[in-house]
């Protein structure tokens, strides 16, 4: 069984009005969400005075676990015009909580003119998959990156973040020493999921296809899997964990239940 956290609570910081910074937002995860312990997603942006701030961080009491990566944001740009650089004021940070308390409290923050400045406290609980009593499985995304393919992922990546079901993890699978099919075990002993969905780089998910797929499984018991994408060649897999542990796959092949416009 793998760890899992649930967010019990976001509370922004404010922002002083003379400040360095001109404004910030934590908009993922929301309150309720829960997630892979190990793949704990933030998301946002913060933008100072005169541009996105050095480094965003999350931190454990004095302890920093993880440093986010800027990401671009086009509606910045547009809210802030008269800022250098305020697309890029979006940010990503993925913290590994799996040696978190069972009870947390992580500090988001940003670091402008050498100052640090709380975004918001986020509260957690962690639990064991199973001790957690939810009618909603996990359902690990691990997208396949067998070759590289940077505006195939960023489009994948678009397309998971649509994505109506609240219990998910995210793992990008790309190591050059690796083929297809060890990219998949790899994913498979890192992922907590009770449900895994393969997708190969440059996929792109329908809106509801989570939601869907589990209505599939959940109306064909028998099925180990559901497949999509065109014949010989599929592009979309949603497995149930136990039909891989146990090589009993026995799939239910759905052209268009999962992919943006049949593929």
């Amino acid at each position: 069984m793998g760890r899992l956290v649930e967010i019990t609570a976001i509370e922004p910081e404010e922002i002083p009005e003379e400040g360095p910074l001109r404004g910030a937002s934590v908009d993922s995860p929301t309150v309720g969400r829960k997630m892979a312990a190990a793949a704990i997603e933030i998301s946002g942006w913060a933008l100072g005075q005169d541009g996105p701030p050095e480094t965003i961080e999350v931190r454990l009491g004095a302890e920093t676990l993880a440093l986010g990566v800027q990401q671009e944001r086009d509606d910045l740009a547009g809210a802030f015009p008269e800022v250098a650089g305020a697309s890029m004021a979006g940010f990503a940070v993925d913290v590994d909580g799996s040696r978190l308390p069972a009870e947390s409290e992580l500090v988001v923050a940003a670091r402008v003119d050498e100052k640090t400045i709380p975004l918001a406290r986020m509260r957690l609980q962690r639990y064991w998959r199973g001790a957690l009593v939810t009618a909603t499985p996990v359902v690990s995304i691990l997208v396949v990156c067998e070759h590289d393919d940077k505006a195939g992922l960023e489009r994948s990546l678009e397309s998971i973040a649509r994505q109506r079901h609240p219990f998910t993890e995210v793992l990008v699978l790309r190591d050059p020493s690796l083929n297809k099919d060890e990219l998949r075990a790899d994913g498979v002993r890192r992922s907590d999921g009770d449900l895994l969905l393969f997708l190969e780089v440059g996929t792109v998910l329908a809106p509801d296809a989570l939601s869907l797929g589990l209505e599939m499984l959940t109306r064909a018991p028998q099925a180990g899997a559901l497949l999509d994408g065109d014949y010989g060649e599929v592009a979309a897999a949603l497995y149930r964990r136990s039909a891989l542990e146990e090589d009993d796959c026995d799939p239910l092949f759905a052209p268009g239940s999962l992919l943006s416009g049949g593929g």
